[in-house]
């Protein structure tokens, strides 16, 4: 069942909560650098998940964006945070400190010795610190290192003909630092890779550079604080216009590097990080884990991680990677697809090979391996003809053979027309976005010796202007002797399915708008899964961020004023039991501020 619920104000007089300091334990996260880092959100959406999922409330986590890199010039800058946190801290009681990265723990062990000081802290994504400078607080060091090493293999492995390595990143200390290690892991192949790095150059001379590289060059992206300059960056918008600028393929350490256009390495799944993090903090809040020692050591380990587009955008073969690889945006092969297909055609061949032989080697019995062959074409055409696939062949030389029906009304052409002719002049495609032509599936077919499957977003051009959205792979033809004397293309119009979902996102866009453009607080309770969708308006109503409020009717329900409670819910009770028409009900709620609200609700059933 699910309840659509809108709010709005009521003007009157509001009260403070009763309800008293709450006896959940409460976590500080402390992060190194400002807001806005995609590692960072993607980290914190999974160890908020994971906490709610576990009972904690969003109200119960405080987070403190340090902003050390910007700030760093500045001489009184620490200072002026130590106190300002001693003072936001020192009457509200904090049960563990999280940090991320290494300034923060660095901030932490040595200026905020006096933030919470009796907590104990988990690190992450940062180096394990000495006894010595974690002093009298205990710390469970969740480390995370980057794997360059296995970053940098697994590039050799895929383009075994490099011959320079750019490490890109920032010109911080701790950009040079890293860039410094990574380059260490190089040294392997020092008889072989030229070595270059960026942090001698502005944002803008690094793209300039990026864009011109050699032949047979790749780039590892390491991290990115400031350039040269003085200019401070934000790493994952840096990576971004790397990878749009780069002429070579883009490593990087974190697995959504993959989602901004990079290939790939040995990663960190940073979501997975995040929840690894909640369920320590868990551990340590509920009892579960003791700290015996005063650095408990927790590993993280990377993984093999690669863009399936970026590699085949590079000319590179994904076989030569791990067999434990994990893909992003791999479509099913060929051979997965229309295996039953192809088995026909390969058996199709060897036996029209084997008649061929027969009839030089017995004339006498050509006139019976005539009528074979001429019943085998036959059953070939019937097959190909009741594919509801379209189904195109070709010769080495990529000009038309075979076309079945399916085929001739999408392309636009008849089998007659189209014997002979280029494969590129009857099966045009171009990208549905770029509109730019697509690569000739025969020369890709050609060039690696295997079934390929296309990009997505392709377009056919029919002979008649009709454009058709397409799903589409090719795969080589060989013969007995397993030589390659054809290939054959087969595709199917997926236009309807691309342009439902292309009409699902924009309704989903409008419906948001019309949402957020609306001036009451809407909530939409789903009361067979207990989630709730809230408005931005409707937590803006009681003082709350869009991050501060969870997505459970228990979040509606404890706000109720107590006195009010009752007399709510009996009114939404015979509607939730199937009495039809509205609500409207007025009662307070409690705000951020700990004051009362009236709120006047009015709502409806629309599903159940």
């Amino acid at each position: 069942m699910l309840f659509l619920f809108s709010t709005g104000l009521v003007l009157g007089q509001t009260q403070p909560s009763a309800s008293g300091q709450t006896d959940a334990k409460n976590i500080l996260f402390l992060y190194s650098y400002g807001y806005g880092s995609k590692g960072i959100e993607v980290f914190s959406d999974s160890f908020r998940e994971t906490m709610v999922g576990a009972g904690v409330s969003v109200s119960n986590i405080f987070s403190e964006y340090l902003d050390l890199e910007r700030n760093k010039e500045d001489p009184q800058y620490r200072q002026r945070l130590k106190e300002l946190l001693e003072r936001k801290y020192s009457e509200r009681r904090i049960d563990l400190v999280i940090t991320v990265q290494q300034p923060a723990l660095n901030f932490l062990l040595t200026d905020g010795k006096e933030i919470a000081p009796a907590a104990a802290a988990i690190t992450t994504a940062a180096p394990v610190p000495t006894i010595a400078e974690v002093g009298e607080r205990r710390i469970v060091s969740h480390s995370a290192g980057f794997d360059m090493k296995g970053t940098l293999e697994l590039a050799m492995k895929l383009f075994p003909a490099t011959q320079r390595v750019v490490f890109a990143s920032g010109s911080s200390d701790a950009d040079k630092k890293l860039a410094l290690a990574a380059a260490e892991s190089a040294a392997k192949w020092q008889d072989k890779l030229k070595v270059e790095f960026t942090f001698d150059l502005s944002l803008d001379d690094m793209l300039k550079r990026v864009s011109s590289l050699p032949p047979a060059t790749i780039i590892v992206f390491t991290q990115y604080n400031r350039d040269v300059q003085g200019r401070v960056g934000v790493a994952y918008e840096v990576e971004s216009m790397l990878i749009k600028s780069a002429n070579a393929p883009v490593f990087g350490f974190y697995d959504f590097n993959l989602y901004g256009g990079g290939i790939g390495g040995s990663v960190l799944g940073v979501g997975k990080l995040g929840e690894t993090t909640a369920q320590l903090a868990l551990d340590l809040l509920r009892g579960e884990r003791q700290l015996s020692e005063q650095i408990t050591s927790v590993k993280s380990e990377p993984f093999p991680m690669f863009n399936w587009d970026q590699i085949k955008r590079w000319g590179a073969d994904p076989a030569l990677l791990p067999s434990h690889t994990v893909f992003v945006n791999r479509v099913p092969t060929f051979w997965e697809q229309y295996k039953t297909y192809v088995i026909g055609l390969m058996i199709f061949v060897l036996v029209q090979s084997l008649l061929i032989f027969a009839l030089m080697m017995n004339k006498r019995r050509r006139a019976q391996a005539e009528i074979l062959l001429r019943e085998s074409n036959e059953h070939l055409a019937i097959t190909l003809y009741s594919i509801s696939d379209a189904v195109l062949a070709t010769d080495l030389s990529g000009r038309i053979t075979r076309m079945n029906p399916t085929a001739e009304r999408l392309c636009g052409w008849s089998l007659a027309d189209a014997l002979g002719q280029p494969l590129t002049e009857v099966f045009r495609i171009v990208n549905a976005t770029t509109r730019e032509a697509m690569a000739d599936p025969v020369h890709l077919v050609m060039l690696h010796g295997q079934a390929v499957g296309l990009n997505n977003h392709t377009l056919l051009l029919a002979r008649d202007g009709h454009e058709y959205q397409i799903a589409d792979s090719a795969a080589p033809i060989r013969n007995a002797s397993n030589e390659i004397v054809g290939v054959v293309l087969v595709f199917s119009d997926v236009t309807e399915k691309y342009q439902s979902e292309l009409a699902l996102r924009k309704s989903e866009e409008r419906w948001k708008f019309a949402i957020e453009s609306a001036g009451d607080g809407l909530w939409d309770w789903n009361t067979q899964t207990g989630k709730v969708f809230y408005s931005s308006r409707y937590k803006a109503m009681l003082g709350f961020a869009e991050d501060e409020f969870g997505d459970t009717a228990g979040e509606w329900i404890k706000r109720i004023h107590p006195d009010d409670a009752p007399g709510v819910f009996a009114v939404m009770q015979p509607y939730l039991e199937g009495k039809p028409g509205s609500i409207t009900v007025e009662f307070r709620m409690l705000c951020k501020n700990g004051r009362w609200q009236w709120i006047l609700g009015r709502g409806m059933v629309v599903s159940r």
